[in-house]
């Protein structure tokens, strides 16, 4: 699998940015909403991707030493912030982004997962917290993002409908928005 990685240290910036402004915006007593992730309230969410940032980073060895499987998941919120520090220091570094390792998909890079996958989590997952805690104003999703993350895994339909990925594509009506028609491909419902 070969993703396009020219700009992967600034697109991972803008959307743990975004990712980061929705979780800042969560007020304190909304975190134990259900998510539209099954069985996931809207801090299991930003666990979630925090915890698995993480593994990949301690994985490909960019990690402090002992930072992975000692992180305090009592505090997913400031989990993320350290773990997004991480992987922005590592794109940011040409010698760890071009890093090759034997993904789930086969040969890649940390570049080439964090394009496809960890930023599609950012994006998908975002919408998922602010969806659970109502910050409507958080739920817009940039059409650019919806093309390239459906095309980053066209190929792949099949393989992203296993547990953990993406859910069953779920059908919109004829009026259905770009949004609402990306967010059903990724197995999405509004709530």
């Amino acid at each position: 699998m070969s993703f396009s990685t020219a700009d992967a240290p600034d697109r991972y910036r803008r959307l743990a940015a975004r990712f980061t402004n929705i979780a800042d915006a969560v007020p304190a007593a909304l975190w134990t909403r259900p998510s539209p992730c099954a069985d996931w309230t809207a801090l299991d969410v930003v666990s979630h991707v925090a915890t698995t940032q993480l593994d990949l980073l301690g994985r490909m060895a960019f990690s402090p030493d002992g930072l992975v499987g000692s992180v305090d998941m009592s505090d997913p919120l400031a989990t993320w912030r350290t773990v997004q520090d991480l992987v922005q220091t590592a794109l940011d570094s040409p010698a760890q982004a071009r890093c090759s390792y034997n993904g789930y998909f086969g040969p890649t890079t940390f570049a080439e997962t964090i394009s496809s996958f960890y930023n599609a989590d950012l994006v998908v997952h975002g919408w998922d917290v602010a969806q659970a805690t109502g910050l409507t104003e958080h739920t817009a999703i940039e059409p650019a993002e919806m093309v390239r993350i459906r095309s980053d895994f066209e190929a792949y339909t099949e393989m992203i409908r296993m547990p953990g990925i993406f859910g069953p594509e779920h059908e919109v009506g004829p009026d259905a928005t770009e949004q609402d028609r990306f967010l059903a491909w990724a197995g999405r419902r509004s709530m």
